[in-house]
């Protein structure tokens, strides 16, 4: 098909009207078409009725134009999408067109001798409204100079060495000039905390001689930041538009109407939220995290406990956060040094007279702190800071799991922030039937037992497997059925991805949360309301089975960042009698991990996005969800619906819209979200990026050392040609460590079509 372009016509009608239409409504002669047969080399869409768009409601609707005057009909007219030269057949093509999300993709399916037509529908699948469009269908010269010359220009040795040490010289000053290009007019962090730092942390205090100062020193009143006491929700239809793009300023909504009588609540302040895994914390440097719309600081004070308290100087409302941990333990701001203490009370103020008042013990002087526990190897936070909840943890403490403390088994921690809510990734934790599709390679396929029909292909079914079959066959349907659907025998079904039903059984579903026991493939899930999510394996049947198969359990804990922001920390313990785990790094698991997060991170954006339109309210109108894999959603929904009102009731005033969506590359990078949380990654990418470096100079001073060498060192031909063999590897070494930094720490897109 010689086409040039395509082109959309946005109104959504029947098929065959628009047919009719688009004769009586020909797209516009373009200023340099030659005639019919360059007009006939445009490609018109004439589908225009799989275009899912709504049709415009009666109240969305412009009054009626006075009688007489006319108006433009903007949805009567051809809109082109792309040259086709530009669109790939191979893959779908996501675009927006006067509003609308879109995509255009080739059908193969109605072959009329040219080899299939180009389609466009609404980008957005009526399963779950995620995107169709994600689918499938110069010192080297100076050495060269120097070798090639063979001595005839470089005589000496003296010589030879000063052209050598010009080389690496050159090379050296690009790497420094690049270095300093990077810091200079692009982005050079300043870590207060590690600037004047003392030489050592202070010493842990006894347990016992801490008790006894705390009981001598009455504890100071709280002072949290203004705003930050009252929860606040957002309305279940956020706004998926920015402030940006519609120039309307943020409105941030009121505090929710009490319960009525005998209506259940969730209360999200009552709950403990994880704020990191403690091997990812650096005691050294206070740490900044957002949780529940609550901006905190996490630091381990000189008491030898680690703290969280609000992420704001009293003062000037600076952030603690980029402040550092002086000699005695206390956290100093970074912008005029005050410090405090672990119970968040103000210890020395720089600016204030020593014979003066002391104003270091105003109540206004304090900071806000929340109780805090490390667990599990991970620290938790209670986000009430009011003297009353000082002993919260005698009455209420977070989800314990053993297997996280066992010795006998491997625990890996990881972390990573996402660019969509909360909502959306409970829900993607909870949907194993898009394992195999938004994760296509990564995972190993699924052989489904139960499934009557679909994996019978024709040429592999003789009649022995077709008499052994029929009693199975029979087990699940019924004489009559059998007979209807004996075709299925011979049917072949299944896809390459082996997706097929999961059999889900919802158990204990109440306020707090809901147990589904799943088939032996993916083991039972336990959601306990509101950030974890516990996947643990079906007891095998023989001692035998366990001593072969090694034991695990997955444990997602999702925290609440803000609107269209979530966290998720992760902890996968397994038996030790998994031998790899103990040898393989653990930026090496983050890095398959974080593939597979990646995998599904924009669909999910959209996704949200769509959901947004709609209204979590009509969420079950919008989406088509008919099969059982889908009932661990169902009843998550249902519980945000029943016991929050499809909110999450944030600790602090929030805006009612959603982010702007970014570039790809923004949307899905990594160094912020995982690499500068983790010191795992941090540090492997440290050492990676001198390793590129190191080769990169090696490869340079091989060849210098057989220039410099003038036969002396390299006397045959093999020998040379070792050599300049050994240069070359570095260099290309040096080269495929770049590209592997950058997509293991940096960026790396996940095409699904080409999966």
């Amino acid at each position: 098909m010689d086409a040039l372009s395509l082109l959309l016509l946005p109104g959504a009608r029947p098929v065959h009207h628009l047919r009719d239409g688009a004769a009586r409504v020909p797209p516009p002669r373009l200023p340099w078409s030659r005639g019919v047969v360059r007009r006939q080399r445009l490609l018109w869409s004439t589908s225009v009725a799989a275009v899912a768009a709504e049709t415009p409601r009666a109240e969305d609707a412009p009054s009626p134009s006075p009688s007489g005057e006319e108006r433009f009909d903007w949805l009567d007219q051809w809109y082109p999408v792309a040259p086709v030269c530009d669109l790939d057949p191979g893959a779908p093509h996501g675009k927006t067109v006067l509003g609308l999300r879109i995509v255009a993709w080739f059908d193969r399916t109605t072959d009329d001798g040219g080899g299939g037509e180009w389609r466009v529908f609404d980008d957005s699948c009526p399963h779950r409204l995620a995107p169709l469009s994600e689918g499938r269908v110069a010192s080297v010269a100076v050495v060269g100079f120097l070798a090639v010359a063979k001595g005839t220009v470089v005589m000496s040795v003296v010589q030879r060495a000063a052209v050598v040490a010009a080389a690496v010289l050159c090379f050296a000053a690009s790497r420094w000039l690049a270095n300093f290009i990077e810091k200079n007019f692009y982005f050079q962090d300043y870590v207060h905390a590690y600037n004047s730092r003392p030489a050592s942390l202070p010493l842990r205090v006894d347990g016992a001689a801490r008790r006894s100062t705390a009981a001598s020193l009455a504890p100071p009143p709280r002072r949290p930041w203004t705003g930050r006491g009252v929860a606040l929700r957002l309305p279940a239809s956020v706004s998926a538009v920015s402030t940006a793009e519609t120039g309307t300023p943020p409105v941030a909504e009121e505090a929710q109407a009490p319960a009525p009588v005998g209506e259940e609540r969730f209360d999200w302040l009552d709950q403990w939220y994880p704020v990191a895994p403690v091997c990812d914390l650096d005691p050294r440097k206070p740490h900044g995290k957002t949780v529940m719309g609550l901006s905190i600081v996490a630091w381990f004070d000189g008491g030898g406990e680690w703290r969280v308290v609000d992420d704001a100087c009293p003062h000037r409302l600076a952030p603690l956060s980029e402040g550092r941990v002086d000699d005695k333990g206390r956290l100093q701001c970074a912008y005029h040094g005050w410090c405090f203490d672990g119970r968040g009370s103000c210890q020395f103020i720089p600016q204030a007279p020593a014979l003066g008042p002391p104003v270091h013990k105003n109540s206004k002087a304090c900071v806000a702190s929340y109780p805090s526990v490390v667990q599990n190897n991970i620290l938790w936070f209670y986000p009430r800071s009011e003297p009353e909840y000082r002993d919260v943890l005698q009455r209420k403490r977070p989800p314990y799991f053993p297997d996280l403390d066992d010795p006998s088994f491997n625990t890996v921690f990881g972390v990573r922030d996402f660019p969509y809510g909360y909502d959306m990734l409970v829900e993607n934790l909870m949907d194993p039937a898009h394992v195999p599709y938004a994760h296509k390679g990564l995972f190993p396929q699924f052989q489904v037992k139960e499934d009557p029909g679909r994996y019978v292909p024709r040429s592999s079914v003789s009649s022995h497997d077709m008499i052994n079959f029929l009693p199975q066959i029979s087990s699940v349907w019924s004489a009559a059925s059998l007979i209807q659907n004996i075709h299925l025998l011979s049917t072949v079904e299944f896809d390459q991805e082996r997706g097929g039903p999961v059999k889900m059984k919802i158990e204990e579903a109440n306020i707090d949360g809901f147990l589904s026991i799943q088939e032996e493939n993916w083991g039972q899930f336990r959601f306990i309301a509101p950030c974890t999510i516990n996947r643990s394996e079906l007891p095998l049947e023989t001692l035998e089975k366990q001593q072969q198969q090694p034991q695990g359990m997955l444990v997602f804990l999702c925290v609440p960042v803000a609107p269209g922001r979530s966290r998720v920390i992760w902890a996968f313990p397994q038996s030790v009698g998994a031998w790899p785990d103990k040898i393989i790094p653990r930026w090496l698991h983050h890095i398959v991990t974080n593939t597979i997060l990646d995998s599904d991170l924009y669909l999910l954006h959209i996704e949200e996005r769509n959901f947004a339109r709609v209204g979590l309210d009509k969420w079950q109108k919008a989406c088509y969800v008919p099969t059982s894999s889908d009932n661990m959603i169902i009843t998550f929904r249902n519980w945000f619906r029943k016991y929050c009102k499809h909110q999450v009731g944030w600790a602090t005033s929030m805006i009612n819209q959603l982010p702007p969506t970014p570039t790809k590359d923004q949307l899905m990078e990594r160094y912020w979200s995982h690499v500068m949380q983790c010191t795992s990654c941090s540090a492997a990418l440290k050492w990676m990026r001198a390793m590129e470096i190191a080769l990169q100079v090696a490869s340079v001073a091989v060849l210098g050392f057989l220039a410099a060498g003038k036969g002396t060192v390299a006397t045959s031909a093999v020998q040379r040609a070792a050599v300049v063999a050994a240069a070359a590897l570095c260099f290309a070494a040096s080269r495929w460590l770049a590209n592997f930094i950058e997509k293991s720490f940096y960026f790396q897109d996940y095409v699904h079509a080409y999966k």
